[in-house]
């Protein structure tokens, strides 16, 4: 009787790859959704651009932009981690881009991935800060609370060095962390949508 012929033909060597599916969609979900929206959100959460009555269904450009831009990143994600998680082996990008086109794309586009990362960590641990202000002057309002440079630094750097100690735990360990706060902010975004849609259909 014939073997089954195996997707790798190769055994695997090295590292061996310790996420599976659904945490390797999340970190790919968690590289593309994280800064940007969270902070544009609590910015523009305020001013009323125009009449609720002239916004589609009465909801605002912002959340059609999410909703197209997320049913892309969606299928994105989950594509790329689909061919993720079949790979045998860790390595992020380098493992399936060296596999599928080229080793040495694979090399550059993993070292520029570093690099990427290296930068984002950084602005992200400001950014965290910078959404936390903006928050609580638009929750506190008049009430204005601001936090200098010195503050964004110091608050950035303790943020890095708590995901560092976490990420130096294991890979299995950081999955889970992942995954709570994944999908906690992710079930409020949900039933946030959806009392927004409802009110919208009921003014």
């Amino acid at each position: 009787m014939a073997k089954k012929p195996e997707l790798f033909a190769r055994e695997a060597t090295g590292l061996v790859r310790e996420i599976g599916f659904t945490i390797g969609v999340i970190m790919i979900l968690s590289h593309v959704i994280g800064l940007g929206w969270q902070k544009r959100a609590f910015q523009f959460a305020g001013p009323a651009p125009m009449p609720i009555s002239d916004m589609p269904l009465g909801l605002p450009a912002m959340f059609w932009a999410f909703l197209a831009c997320g049913i892309v990143v969606l299928i994105t994600g989950y594509a790329v981690g689909y061919v993720t998680a079949a790979m045998p082996r860790s390595g992020g990008g380098y493992v399936t881009i060296s596999r599928v086109i080229h080793p040495f794309v694979g090399y550059v586009a993993a070292w520029l991935m570093y690099l990427a990362e290296a930068f984002s960590y950084g602005l992200i641990g400001v950014a965290v800060f910078e959404a936390i202000m903006i928050f609580y002057n638009i929750a506190l309002a008049p009430t204005v609370i601001e936090f200098g440079a010195a503050e964004l630094f110091i608050g950035g750097v303790v943020i890095v060095w708590v995901f560092a100690i976490i990420a130096l735990l294991g890979t299995k360990l950081y999955g889970r962390l992942m995954e709570v706060l994944f999908y906690i902010p992710a079930v409020i975004t949900i039933i946030f949508f959806a009392m927004w849609i409802a009110g919208a259909m009921n003014p």
